[in-house]
C-alpha cells in the first residue's frame, strides 16, 4: 500500500466496498485529487452499486462529480437544502423513431363492366352542399387553431446551462449575475459558474422582465441582488452583490446613468 499512488489506494478503498457490502454507503469527495481512470472506476461503482440496490449518498462541493453520477442533486446552503432541476439532453428524433412495417401490395381487383348507363351519363362537376359534419370538422379545426396560437404563447422561464453530457435549468431568481467572454457566457450561481446555451445579447432580453440589468457589456446582474454602489473614481463604477462571495461587477458610465434612472436617483 505504502508503494500506491493516492489515485491507486483509493481505487483500493472502492474495492473494500465491494467486500463489506453495506446496504448504505455515504462517500465524502470521493474522486477529489485522482486521475481521470480512478473517476471512471468511480462511476463505474457507482452504477454497479445502484443497480444491485444500495443506497448512496455522495457528499461532494463539486458539481461535475454530482453529475457524472446522478440526476438527483441537492444544495445545502444558508437558506436550506434544494433540489436542482437537472435533465438528461433529448436523444435524436431519428434515433428514437420506430421502425415503419413494410405494407404488403394490395393486388388490383378486375374492373366491373360499365352499364349503358354509365356509359352515356355526361361528364360533368357535381356541386356538393356541405354537411353537418363538414361544418363540424371546420369548427374544430378553427378551434383547434386557436388552441395552437394559445400554446405558442407559453412561456418558458428557467435558464438552461449544459454541463457534460447534462442540462441543468435554473430559475430567474437564482441567478446572481451573467459574464461573457470569449463567445461564452456564464450564470453565476452561489457563487458557482455554469455554462449558459444562449449568448448574453438573448439572456438580456429574456431576464429583462425578470429585473435583470446589462450593467457592463459583459455583465448582467440581478438587481435584486445587489446591495451597494461603489464609485472609484468619476467614470469608473462598481456593484457590489448580497452573494455568498460579495462578489463585485463592473458598471459603466452609461449605465450608470441609466440605472439611476431606473431608480428615481438624480
Amino acid at each position: 500500500m505504502a508503494k500506491l499512488s493516492s489515485s491507486e489506494k483509493k481505487r483500493v478503498h472502492y474495492a473494500r466496498l465491494l467486500f463489506q457490502n453495506p446496504a448504505l454507503i455515504v462517500l465524502e469527495e470521493p474522486d477529489q485529487n485522482v486521475d481521470n481512470v480512478t473517476k471512471h472506476v468511480f462511476q463505474k461503482l457507482v452504477g454497479m452499486l445502484a443497480d444491485s440496490g444500495k443506497a448512496l449518498l455522495i457528499l461532494t462541493g463539486n458539481m461535475e462529480t454530482a453529475l457524472s453520477v446522478t440526476d438527483r442533486i441537492y444544495r445545502l446552503d444558508d437558506k436550506g437544502l434544494k433540489a436542482f432541476d437537472v435533465a438528461k439532453p433529448e436523444a435524436s428524433e431519428a434515433s428514437e423513431a420506430p421502425e415503419v412495417p413494410e405494407v404488403p401490395e394490395v393486388p388490383k381487383l378486375p374492373k366491373a363492366p360499365e352499364t349503358k348507363e354509365a356509359q352515356e351519363a355526361p361528364i360533368g362537376h357535381a356541386e356538393l352542399e356541405p354537411s353537418d359534419d363538414y361544418d363540424g370538422e371546420e369548427r374544430d379545426n378553427e378551434e383547434g387553431g386557436e388552441r395552437e396560437q394559445i400554446v405558442q404563447f407559453v412561456r418558458f422561464e428557467k435558464i438552461p446551462t449544459r454541463m457534460n453530457d447534462k442540462i441543468i435549468l435554473f430559475n430567474p431568481p437564482e441567478i446572481d449575475y451573467i459574464e461573457s467572454g470569449e463567445g461564452q457566457s456564464y450564470l453565476y450561481v452561489n457563487g458557482e459558474s455554469f455554462p449558459a446555451s444562449f449568448k448574453i445579447n438573448e439572456l438580456e432580453d429574456r431576464l429583462r422582465s425578470y429585473g435583470f440589468f446589462r450593467c457592463h457589456r459583459s455583465y448582467i446582474v440581478n438587481l435584486q441582488k445587489v446591495r451597494e454602489v461603489v464609485t472609484f473614481t468619476r467614470n469608473s463604477y462598481s456593484l457590489v452583490l448580497d452573494d455568498v462571495r460579495k462578489s463585485s461587477v463592473p458598471l459603466s458610465k452609461t449605465k450608470m446613468a441609466e440605472l439611476k434612472e431606473m431608480m428615481g436617483i438624480k
